[in-house]
């Protein structure tokens, strides 16, 4: 079962209590004060592990403890500090507060680590006070309690690419075919019910794509339908997003009409999502009724569209080729696949842009001694 998201409540260690002691050994009279602080508590530490896929050991243990600082002891000897408490996570992962929903922290690198909750400081002994005045004081100071929380994991997948689409329009199938990932197929709508990551391999570029395969989307989903907008969030981090329609029309829809209801779906969730370069894929162009939809759909989308049959298993290698030119390219060559566009004015077809010339900063005349005195 995948778990994309926990609730949990944290705590970091107290600090130990400082203690005290005065030196008593054979042949030292008066050997004065000698307790120890409190070791430091332990701390809260959230730790992206790239080992890690999703969030499944937090729902079911969502109570989490730091150790707690030893307290002092004698011969000056301070307690040991308090053990960290190192919660790991897949990248990725946003902290939120789980009152406020105030973002805390997102970790997205291998090995990035951040400091959640922050461990109590130790108490002094009494070897702190000793002064002329007070040769042998018992005064020490307690251990500062540990701080607490409750906090929100949220995963939000990392992947290059993402795919978008209708139930059986065949997301789950080109995963399967272009990836070692094996999620579920079945002649039924959402047969995925969680986000399924895949690694499309290029040996001779020497080089791989991750794709994240989504549950399906349907008209209404802003609304809660089907499975809703939730898994949304899994492809706000992709590089492309690859919207795979059904062009045979297998199930009495109009593949354009797909189209605009899965781009109004996603205008609804996020602007974030709309501006992403997009690529259409014509999946089941086996299908008798594909061709000619196909024509029709080309007319009224003006989008770059890739045909292929993941049943014929035609058209796999140029699709590959065009997901890696759309995700390793430039950013300004990636840009040419946006649908999204400027919103201000556009120069005319034809019209030439000249960029400013830099102005050369204007030469300093000298004046020479003699001729100021002139």
């Amino acid at each position: 079962m995948f778990i994309d998201e926990a609730k949990v409540i944290l705590k970091s260690g107290a600090g130990g209590h400082g203690c005290v002691s005065f030196r008593r050994e054979k042949f030292i009279p008066k050997g004065g004060p000698d307790g120890g602080n409190g070791g430091k508590g332990g701390d809260v530490v959230i730790l992206c592990d790239q080992n890690e896929g999703d969030l499944e050991s937090y729902r079911w243990q969502p109570h989490r403890s730091a150790r707690n600082g030893s307290p002092g002891m004698g011969r000056q000897c301070a307690g040991p500090n308090g053990e960290d408490l190192i919660l790991r996570v897949p990248p990725g992962t946003q902290v939120l507060d789980h009152e406020t929903g105030r973002l805390l922290a997102e970790l997205t690198e291998h090995n990035e680590r951040v400091i959640l909750l922050a461990g109590g400081k130790g108490g002094l002994g009494n070897m702190n006070f000793k002064s002329s005045v007070n040769q042998a004081p018992r005064r020490t100071t307690p251990g500062y309690p540990g701080e607490s929380g409750t906090f929100r994991f949220v995963l939000k997948t990392i992947a290059d690419i993402g795919l978008v689409g209708f139930p059986n329009a065949g997301k789950s199938t080109l995963t399967n075919v272009l990836t070692a990932a094996r999620p579920k197929m079945a002649p039924y709508p959402f047969t995925t019910l969680h986000v399924n990551v895949g690694v499309i391999e290029y040996p001779h570029y020497h080089g791989r794509i991750f794709m994240a395969d989504i549950p399906g989307l349907i008209e209404g989903a802003h609304e809660n339908r089907g499975l809703g907008h939730q898994f949304l969030r899994h492809i706000e981090r992709c590089t492309l997003l690859v919207f795979i329609i059904d062009m045979a029309g297998s199930e009495n829809r109009k593949p354009w009409e797909d189209y605009r209801i899965l781009d109004r779906e996603l205008k609804l969730y996020s602007s974030v999502l709309v501006g992403k370069p997009r690529l259409i894929v014509a999946n089941k162009m086996d299908l008798p009724a594909a061709e000619k939809n196909l024509q029709l759909f080309k007319k009224k989308v003006k989008e770059t569209i890739v045909p292929i049959s993941c049943h014929a298993r035609s058209g796999l290698d140029d699709l590959k080729a065009v997901l890696w030119k759309a995700v390793k390219v430039s950013p300004q060559q990636r840009s040419s696949l946006s649908s999204a566009k400027p919103k201000s004015s556009v120069a005319k077809k034809g019209a030439k842009i000249v960029k400013p010339k830099k102005s050369k900063p204007a030469a300093k005349k000298v004046v020479s001694k003699k001729k100021a005195k002139r």
